[in-house]
């Protein structure tokens, strides 16, 4: 599974990015427990997710310009000089 998050400010985005690897038996257990990683703050619900699971995961930050931002979410070329 793949998965980001968007959290924009003015000047600045910043992206969470999540990936992860899960057995399907220990997953058909904890699918309801989805909604929950919506809740704030973010990583450490993501982090209790997978530790719940066992899983492989990997969860990067980043922090970009919100114009540059914009331009990747809405997917339009955009030229950095």
């Amino acid at each position: 599974f793949f998965d980001e998050s968007y959290y924009y400010g003015n000047t600045q985005t910043k992206i969470i990015m999540a990936s992860w690897a899960v057995e399907q038996d220990a997953w058909s257990w904890q699918v309801e427990r989805l909604p929950e990683l919506y809740k704030t703050p973010i990583l450490d619900t993501i982090n209790s997710m997978f530790d719940s699971l066992g899983a492989r995961a990997t969860v990067a930050t980043a922090t970009i310009d919100t114009t540059l931002a914009s331009a990747i979410t809405q997917n339009r070329p955009m030229s950095i000089t």
